[in-house]
This record gives structure tokens, C-alpha cells and sequence, in this order.
């Protein structure tokens, strides 16, 4: 998907859904993090999936989470909030 480029986001609403399904083994939910960031970094959607992701209990998930969200261009500010929060409690 990532080599087809902006033509992908087409896709993005299928993504973003397994991306946030509780089920995803945590390797396929880190690669959809990272690949849903890259396919639309500004998206509002993105960002919203992936701040509820780092809120996950499992660490695994929010590293992944994290990760995907350093991607996001422009950050939003939650984002920075809860990274911040993240590095000084987890």
C-alpha cells in the first residue's frame, strides 16, 4: 500500500479499523500504525486512533503507538501532551 502513495487512502477508513481492533497481534497493529501515519500524517482520524493507542495498558501497544505518532505531520498538541505525559509516567 505504501508504494501506491496517496492513491492508498483510499484504504485508510479499512486500516484505521483493524489498526484499533483490541484482537490485532501487536506486530499487525504496529504496522498498520506505522503505515496508516505515513499514508495521511496530517489526518485528523490517524491521530485520533493512535492518541487512543498510546492510552492502551500494554506497553507494547503504546510504544507502537508512539512510534507511528512521531510520523504525524503536523503533530497536534494532544499528541505532544500525552508523549510527554507517556515518558514521564510509563
Amino acid at each position: 500500500l505504501l508504494a501506491i502513495g496517496s492513491g492508498a487512502k483510499a484504504a485508510l477508513p479499512a486500516l484505521l479499523k483493524r489498526a484499533d481492533a483490541a484482537t490485532a497481534h501487536l506486530e499487525r497493529r504496529a504496522r498498520l500504525y506505522g503505515a496508516v501515519a505515513t499514508l495521511d500524517p496530517a489526518s485528523k482520524e490517524v491521530a485520533d486512533v493512535l492518541l487512543a493507542a498510546v492510552g492502551n495498558p500494554d506497553a507494547g501497544v503504546k510504544s507502537a503507538a508512539a512510534t507511528a505518532i512521531a510520523r504525524l505531520d503536523p503533530l497536534p498538541h494532544d499528541a505532544l501532551t500525552k508523549l510527554v505525559a507517556m515518558a514521564t509516567t510509563d
